[in-house]
């Protein structure tokens, strides 16, 4: 889930609802649909397509989702429960990232799950991606009379072709992952 996330800009809620019939070929380009089906979603603007990432589907994603459908699989994630005060499947998720985080010896207060979209936005920054492209990415409200008024919608093929510059060569080896997976 974490590679996911690095990869699409998702948010931890919503990756832990991924049904396997919210992941689907449209307009010739592989999508995620977040808050398909009335999945609880933090704001009116975050029901989007999000991207699956060429990176992803060479560690074998779309196989992975292939199976959990064949499985007749709920979702994508499974075993981490609602729980908590919200009743959210975040709740059990975020106590096990912690304790892996713990465990490898990766553990950094503040650090948590939702830095991984702190990531996504950085990287898409420095690679140069319009401001108004990373919004409809990241499902924030387009701002300013450029974003708001003039703007009559982004292209899929746009999205697309902007998640593409994500890179974390420096810190994640995919090559070594994806051998790892068999690949």
């Amino acid at each position: 889930m974490p590679l996911v996330a690095v990869l699409s800009s998702g948010c931890l809620e919503e990756l832990l609802q991924l049904r396997p019939c919210d992941v689907y070929e449209t307009q010739g380009i592989w999508v995620i649909d977040i808050g398909a089906d009335g999945a609880q979603v933090k704001t009116p603007l975050r029901p989007r397509l999000v991207l699956v990432h060429s990176q992803l589907k060479k560690l074998g994603f779309l196989e992975y989702i292939a199976e959990c459908a064949r499985k007749v699989q709920a979702l994508v994630f499974p075993g981490f429960l609602a729980a908590g005060p919200d009743q959210r499947f975040g709740h059990t998720y975020t106590r096990f990232w912690t304790e892996y985080r713990r465990q490898i010896g990766y553990y950094a207060r503040g650090a948590d799950f939702h830095a991984l979209r702190h990531s996504v936005n950085t990287r898409l920054v420095n690679a140069g991606v319009s401001q108004i492209i990373i919004r409809q990415i990241m499902g924030h409200a387009q701002q300013g009379m450029t974003g708001k008024v003039y703007n009559s919608g982004i292209e899929l093929a746009a999205c697309a072709e902007a998640i593409e510059k994500l890179r974390y060569d420096s810190c994640i080896n995919f090559d070594e992952l994806a051998q790892r997976a068999g690949r």
